[in-house]
């Protein structure tokens, strides 16, 4: 319910998508325990629905996180320097009235996966039950 609740969860994705960034290494050894065990049918679901967590993360970040190019295109930023007429006149346009306030890096940068991590098992790739 606070005008900050946005940023809050903002804050909260990110940690969250970092720790399950990091988290691939520990995936990985997992699954090769498991596979150690007889468990391949196990670690293979594993494997693919980390995978798949991990690519929900990366085509959500976009829409969490939008680029500031895009934001200013169709809005008037209010401070010091905007005026009653430019104000009126993006009122009228329909144009959205924001704030340029100074935002956390986490909250203003969108967390990124490292993609060049090679976590999966390739025996596992092919064995989909």
């Amino acid at each position: 319910g606070s005008p900050y609740e946005d940023f809050a969860l903002m804050a909260a994705l990110s940690k969250i998508i970092t720790a399950v960034d990091i988290m691939r290494d520990e995936v990985r050894g997992l699954v090769k325990v498991m596979i150690q065990f007889n468990s391949d049918k196990e670690a293979s679901k594993l494997q693919e629905t980390f995978g798949g967590f991990l690519s929900l993360i990366d085509t959500s970040i976009p829409s969490i996180w939008m680029d500031d190019s895009e934001e200013g295109e169709e809005s008037v930023v209010l401070g010091p320097h905007a005026t009653a007429n430019t104000i009126a006149q993006a009122v009228q346009r329909g144009q959205n009235l924001t704030t340029k306030e100074k935002l956390d890096p986490i909250i203003k940068n969108a967390p990124s996966l490292h993609k060049d991590i090679k976590w999966k098992l390739s025996m596992l790739e092919g064995a989909k039950s």
